[in-house]
């Protein structure tokens, strides 16, 4: 990508469910942070998300799912808007 004064510009395309599975002392599930997102944007580095979605027919059926990710789904979007340049949300 470059800009308008045709200027190199380095971008990331992060493609993610949006969902983060960490076990890092105790297991933590949630919407993705957007630390790194932030850290990385500060650079100038622009960021592109592809969210993969979750369908809730799919997963609404399985007690793990039910308990761990539908709840969690209204809060998916919005972070990965956060962690998205603006505009470069898909």
């Amino acid at each position: 990508m470059r800009t308008a004064d045709n200027t190199p510009q380095a971008m990331s395309l992060l493609i993610t469910d949006g969902m983060r599975d960490d076990e890092r002392g105790r297991r933590q599930i949630g919407p993705i942070t957007t630390v790194q997102g932030d850290t990385t944007k500060a650079r100038g580095v622009r960021i592109a998300v592809l969210c993969t979605a979750y369908h809730l027919e799919s997963i609404n059926y399985d007690a793990w799912s039910v308990n761990n990710v539908v709840w969690r789904l209204p809060q998916i979007a919005p972070a990965l808007r956060s962690c998205a340049s603006d505009g470069l949300s898909f």
